[in-house]
C-alpha cells in the first residue's frame, strides 16, 4: 500500500480545470462570477481575482465599462494555457477610462487580450493608454506569450497600445515571442503602436524579441503640441528589439499637431532593432508640425541588419523611407536593406524627398537600396528629390537598380561629403527631359556628365522614359492589394527589362520576387520585373 501512495505522490498531477468567469453591468461583485447568471459587475472585482493558466474572463457583448482593468504576475498563464481576456460572443464590449489606462498588464506573460474596444474619453485630457503592457522587473528578464488582436484604442493622452519594458534597473527587461494583429489605433496623442524599452548607449542586448505585428491600422493619431523635448504622433514605432516583423499594416495621416523641436514622427518605423523587417505596408499622408521627420517608413537610430521591402509611401511630409542616424544612438545603424518599394510625391513640406539617408552622429555604414521605384514632385515651399545623402560622411552606401522620376527637381543630391556613395543600374527620367543631380555645389545637366563623377558610376544606368503603365494615377491601395498598383507596372516596350546590373556578384541578394509579386530575372529596373 505504501508502494502505491509513493508512486502517486511522484506521478504528475494533472492542470486545474480551467475557469471562464464574467462581467456584465447588471451582475454582482458579490457573486462567483462563473456563469452569466452570477456575473461580477465592476473591473475593479475582476482585477481583485488571481486568474489561473488557462482561464477566461469574458465581457457581456455590446456592454460598456468604466474603469481599468488590471492583470498583474499573479494573473499569468502560460503560452499553452494563457489567461484570455476578451467580449462574450456578440458585439465587442467596450471599457471606457476618462483619465488613465483601460487594460494593465504588469509583469505577466501568457497573456491575451482581445475583441475589445477601446476608449479614452478625452485625448487632451487623458494620460493613459488603450493598453499598457509593461514588464518593470529587474535583471534583463523576459516574459514570454502576449497576444493582443482585434481590438480598436482611441482617445487616449499617451499611446493605444504600448508594449515594453521600463525596469527601475535600467535593463533590457521586456517581452518575447508577441503579436498585434487587426488592431485599430486612432485618435491618441502620443503613437497608435508604441513597442520600447529602456536603452542607452552601452546597451547590449534588447528588451524585446520575436514580435510580430499585422494587420494593423493607425491613423489620425495627432502629436501633442505642448510636448517640445521629443517627437509625438507616430502611427507605430517599434524599438528595443530584435527580430520584429511588421507586415500588412496601414498608417496615415498622423502626426499633424507635433511641434517637437527635436524629431519629428513617422508613419511605420523602426528604432533601435535588429534582424527585423518591415514590408507589405503602406503609409499616405503623414505629418509633422515644424517639418521634422514626418516620413512614411523610417530606419531610424541603431538599426542594423533591418529590411524594408514591398511596401508604399505616398504624400508625406517627410521622406518616402528615411534612414537617419542621431548622435547618442543606442547601437550603430548598420547592414540594413531597402528593396521593392515604391514611393510617390513625398517631402510635401521639409526637402527630404522619397529617400533620404544621413546622419547627425556615427556614420550610417552599409546600406543597400536597389530595385526601388521613386517618383518626386516639387512641391510648393520644399525642394523635393528623389534621393538625397547628407549630414556628416557615411559609408558604403549603395543605390543599384532603382528607377528615379522627378518631375521639377532633382533625381539625385548628395552633399559634398559624401564620398563613399556608390549608384549604377538605374534609370533616371524627368518628363521635361532635363537631367539634374548635383554633389555639394557641382550641378550636372547630363547623365553623361554624372557618369564622369565618382558617385555616378552608371555603366548600366540610362536616362529615358521607363514607359510604365500610367504612374501617378492609382488610388491608394489597402496593403492586401499592394499589387493591384498597375501603374508602376513596365509595359511590354519598357526599357527597364535587362538594364540593371547583376546584383549577386556585389554580394546582394535580389530576392525571389518584385514588388507584384513576379518572379523571373533579376536584372530589371525598378520595383517590378
Amino acid at each position: 500500500m505504501l508502494f502505491w501512495l509513493l508512486l502517486l505522490a511522484f506521478l504528475p498531477s494533472s492542470p486545474p480545470t480551467a475557469q471562464t468567469y464574467h462581467l456584465s453591468p447588471t451582475g454582482n461583485d458579490a457573486a462567483d462570477g462563473r456563469t452569466p447568471q452570477t456575473a461580477w459587475r465592476t473591473l475593479a472585482r475582476a482585477g481583485e481575482h488571481n486568474f489561473e493558466p488557462g482561464d477566461t474572463l469574458k465581457l457581456a457583448a455590446g456592454a460598456t465599462f468604466e474603469g481599468t482593468l488590471h492583470l498583474t504576475q499573479e494573473d499569468a498563464g502560460t503560452a499553452q494555457r494563457p489567461v484570455v481576456v476578451t467580449s462574450a460572443e456578440g458585439e465587442r464590449a467596450t471599457i471606457q477610462n476618462r483619465d488613465t489606462t483601460a487594460v494593465r498588464v504588469l509583469n505577466a506573460g501568457g497573456i491575451v487580450v482581445q475583441n475589445l474596444i477601446l476608449v479614452g474619453k478625452d485625448r487632451t485630457k487623458n494620460r493613459g493608454h488603450g493598453v499598457h503592457v509593461v514588464n518593470t522587473l529587474p535583471g534583463a528578464d523576459k516574459r514570454f506569450f502576449i497576444r493582443l488582436k482585434n481590438l480598436k484604442a482611441s482617445g487616449f493622452g499617451r499611446d493605444g497600445i504600448w508594449l515594453g519594458g521600463a525596469p527601475a534597473d535600467g535593463s533590457q527587461s521586456g517581452f518575447e515571442d508577441v503579436e498585434i494583429a487587426h488592431c485599430e489605433t486612432f485618435d491618441n496623442q502620443f503613437h497608435g503602436l508604441y513597442v520600447t524599452g529602456i536603452w542607452d548607449t552601452h546597451a547590449k542586448g534588447y528588451a524585446n524579441r520575436r514580435v510580430h505585428v499585422h494587420h494593423c491600422t493607425t491613423y489620425a493619431n495627432t502629436g501633442d503640441p505642448d510636448f517640445l523635448e521629443n517627437h509625438s504622433g507616430s502611427g507605430m514605432e517599434i524599438d528595443d528589439v530584435e527580430e520584429a516583423l511588421i507586415e500588412h499594416c496601414l498608417a496615415y495621416d498622423n502626426g499633424f499637431l507635433c511641434n517637437a523641436r527635436v524629431g519629428g514622427p513617422c508613419g511605420i518605423w523602426l528604432h533601435a532593432a535588429t534582424r527585423s523587417v518591415i514590408q507589405h505596408c503602406v503609409s499616405i499622408n503623414n505629418r509633422t508640425g515644424r517639418g521634422l521627420d514626418g516620413a512614411g517608413f523610417d530606419l531610424d537610430g541603431g538599426t542594423t541588419f533591418c529590411t524594408i521591402q514591398y511596401c508604399y509611401a505616398r504624400d508625406n511630409d517627410g521622406a518616402g523611407i528615411l534612414v537617419w542616424n542621431y548622435e547618442g544612438a543606442p547601437h550603430e545603424l548598420a547592414h540594413n536593406v531597402i528593396r521593392y518599394n515604391i514611393l510617390e510625391n513625398n517631402g510635401r513640406r521639409n526637402d527630404y524627398g522619397e529617400i533620404y539617408l544621413g546622419t547627425g552622429g556615427t556614420p550610417v555604414r552599409d546600406v543597400a537600396v536597389y530595385h526601388n521605384t521613386l517618383v518626386s514632385s516639387a512641391q510648393p515651399g520644399s525642394r523635393a528629390k528623389c534621393v538625397w545623402v547628407g549630414g556628416k560622411p557615411n559609408e558604403v552606401i549603395r543605390f543599384y537598380n532603382n528607377l528615379f522620376i522627378a518631375n521639377g527637381c532633382p533625381l539625385v543630391t548628395l552633399d559634398a561629403n559624401q564620398t563613399d556613395v556608390r549608384l549604377n543600374g538605374n534609370g533616371y527620367w524627368r518628363p521635361d527631359g532635363k537631367f539634374e543631380a548635383t554633389v555639394g555645389t557641382q550641378r550636372f545637366a547630363s547623365l553623361a556628365a554624372w557618369q564622369k563623377t565618382a558617385a555616378g558610376r552608371e555603366t548600366a544606368g540610362f536616362f529615358g522614359d521607363p514607359k510604365l503603365s500610367g504612374y501617378g494615377t492609382d488610388e491608394f491601395p489597402l496593403p492586401e492589394k499592394l499589387t493591384t498598383l498597375r501603374g508602376y507596372r513596365p509595359r511590354p516596350d519598357s526599357p527597364l527589362r535587362g538594364r540593371g546590373v547583376a546584383l549577386k556578384p556585389l554580394g546582394i541578394e535580389a530576392g525571389a520576387r518584385d514588388f507584384f509579386g513576379k518572379t523571373g530575372p533579376t536584372n530589371a529596373v525598378g520595383a517590378g520585373r
